[in-house]
């Protein structure tokens, strides 16, 4: 044995250790790689969350526009039944005073039979009057809140419908 033998054998052992270390460098490549995956997989999750939150961020956003828009557009139809109930009763309040300045003359006059039945026509004039005054919220304004508290709560494009609703009902008034 001499020293050809031991350089045989250091040589084989040059090879295990070189052997050994492609192994551990694989290993490492693997790992490196595996560990590569998982980050850009939840730098891709993450991504997708942020973009989740951001819709539902601009969702809300675009609701409660919707909400307001339904809010002001109640708020402009109560204003305008207001006005119209106002308006309504001084129609009849102009009407009586008319009808009382038109009975006197028959007295005058002579003329009974047009003196009571204008008679009649002011008191159901005072009445409606007494009926208009003292009537609480109509029911159709009840109605339009109900109807817009399910609107707000049940559908997201509420605000589109109660435009149309508003506009079909303008034109009736």
């Amino acid at each position: 044995m001499g020293a050809n033998e031991v350089l045989q054998s250091f040589l084989q052992s040059l090879v295990v250790i070189e052997e050994s270390i492609l192994q551990s460098d694989k290993a490492l490549t693997a790992g490196e790689k595996a560990i590569a995956a998982k980050q850009a997989k939840k730098q891709a999750a993450e991504k997708e969350q942020e973009l989740l939150r951001q819709k539902q961020k601009e969702q809300q956003q675009m609701m409660e526009a919707q909400e307001r828009s339904f809010q002001e557009n109640m708020a402009q139809l109560k204003k305008k039944m207001e006005r119209e109930r106002k308006n309504y009763m001084r129609e009849l309040r102009k009407m009586l005073s008319h009808k009382l300045k038109v009975r006197e003359e028959p007295l005058t006059e002579g003329f009974k039979e047009i003196f009571e039945l204008l008679n009649e026509e002011i008191n159901r004039l005072k009445e409606e009057i007494e009926t208009a005054e003292n009537e609480e919220p109509s029911v159709f304004s009840q109605i339009l809140d109900v109807a817009g508290n399910i609107f707000m709560a049940v559908l997201p494009g509420a605000a589109k419908l109660v435009d149309l609703g508003m506009e079909i009902l303008s034109s009736f008034m």
